[in-house]
């Protein structure tokens, strides 16, 4: 190709451009054009910042998914622990609130929960196998429960032979009243009710399988009625979440 031919063409090209932004200055035509292709320079840039900040969202989706993995694993893992707890025929009417342990001393504990989640004075605290205590005071974010391990701690129970169904009425060995403190004991049991060593040791009118603990040992009676030693199933010290039933009371 004849370069003396093509600048001139280059030149006239130019020129051309030149005059048809001028004229669309001049009638008012850039701002026309402008607003036309506005709105797709609007979605260019911002397809751009989703482009450039997909990698962050990504990486928000799968930091909340791995929280719900995490509180799904935990629903299910508190599921598995009530239904240990109530055995295969729980009754349908109990409900429960999970609490944390925030703090304890000898025979009592402090808990994550308070009278916002409808906690009150005198519900159980339970656990996965069994009766830990009750709810002693409460305020809006928080509550106090005495252990069975307290010397406050006095509850009517049943002793139930370890081979029948602990919480049916009918199938109770013997009753008494059973008083927390160092030593776990139950009186008031009458001299001539059938109790062995073994035992199972539940609170009564409370439906479910709350054990407390097993007969470890019987005094011999004095007068009408003898004196069992219990061993607490629980070890509060080494727990971090429990149970409040918060539809049933204790006395």
């Amino acid at each position: 190709m004849n370069s003396d031919n093509f600048l001139p063409k280059q030149f006239i090209f130019l020129a051309l451009i030149s005059v048809i932004l001028l004229l669309l200055d001049f009638f008012g035509l850039w701002a026309w054009a402008y607003r036309a292709i506005r709105p797709f320079a609007v979605k260019v840039r911002s397809s751009g910042y989703e482009i450039a900040n997909l990698s962050d969202s990504q990486e928000n989706i799968g930091n909340d998914l791995n929280q719900c993995q995490m509180d799904n694993a935990k629903l299910k893992e508190e599921n598995l622990r009530i239904r240990r707890l109530l055995g295969s025929n729980p009754p349908i009417d109990m409900t429960f609130q999970t609490a944390q342990i925030i703090s304890g001393r000898s025979g009592q504990i402090n808990l994550s929960v308070g009278s916002r989640e409808g906690i009150e004075v005198n519900m159980p605290v339970v656990w996965d196998k069994g009766l830990l205590g009750k709810i002693t005071e409460v305020d809006e974010l928080y509550s106090k429960a005495i252990l069975v391990s307290s010397g406050q701690f006095e509850i009517a129970v049943g002793i139930w032979s370890n081979t029948d169904s602990v919480g049916e009425e009918n199938r109770v060995s013997a009753k008494g009243v059973l008083k927390g403190g160092n030593q776990i004991v139950v009186e008031e049991v009458l001299k001539d009710e059938p109790v062995e060593k073994g035992y199972l040791v539940a609170p009564l009118g409370f439906p479910g399988k709350f054990i407390i603990g097993e007969v470890v040992s019987i005094s011999d009676p004095e007068g009408e009625f003898k004196k069992l030693v219990v061993a607490w199933n629980a070890r509060a010290n080494q727990l971090q979440t429990v149970f409040v039933v918060n539809n049933f009371f204790l006395p």
